[in-house]
């Protein structure tokens, strides 16, 4: 008999622990929602410490257009409005401009622009990774900036007029910006858009 009781007693007690126990995980731990992650995590008894922390969103990637790499160099003349003899590194080059040219009907007007702007200053000069290095007759392709690299002479002069965008050359970087100070010059009357010798239908 006494050991029936012993029994019974046994179970009633294994049993209220286990209840207990179940209580415990059931109502007393803090519920974690999915998807989010916790730190630091410290057991504290039956507690358990949990410090939410935000999920890392996701960064677009962002492809950015590489900077031409420019060098420097000196304008030492202008032989026609595009080209250019230029002191680089104490040696003397050719150069070409990327992207522009002077119809027939304006070239003294843009060579003399040109000569103005150019002759003597110091320059930065950039190479078009989508060009060749050189043309055919051997100059340097490049695109040429004034005043420390702030200034790229070639939209300078689209934008005033004095020479045309080059349809001739393959696409190359600035072709839009050149296009668009084209037609804004062209909008304004400026320069060989508004020489009645330069028939617009030719150019």
């Amino acid at each position: 008999m006494f050991m029936i009781f012993q029994r019974k007693k046994f179970i009633v007690s294994l049993v209220a622990f286990i209840a207990l126990v179940f209580y415990q995980r059931v109502f007393d731990m803090p519920s974690i929602q999915q998807g989010q992650t916790y730190s630091p995590q410290e057991v504290l008894g039956n507690q358990i410490q949990l410090s939410p922390t935000a999920s890392p969103s996701a960064t677009p990637t962002v492809t950015d257009t590489p900077q031409l790499v420019k060098q420097a160099g000196q304008v030492l003349s202008v032989s026609e409005s595009a080209t250019f003899t230029v002191l680089i590194n104490n040696k003397k080059e050719t150069v070409q401009a990327i992207g522009i040219a002077a119809p027939v009907c304006f070239a003294s007007q843009a060579s003399a622009s040109a000569k103005q702007i150019l002759t003597g200053q110091k320059v930065s000069l950039a190479k078009d990774p989508t060009q060749t290095d050189k043309d055919s007759a051997g100059k340097l392709l490049r695109y040429i900036f004034l005043y420390g690299g702030s200034i790229d002479f070639g939209e300078m002069m689209l934008s005033k007029g004095s020479m045309i965008e080059s349809s001739s050359v393959s696409s190359y970087r600035y072709q839009l910006a050149y296009q668009e100070a084209q037609k804004e010059a062209q909008n304004a009357s400026r320069g060989l858009w508004a020489d009645p010798s330069c028939p617009k239908t030719s150019l």
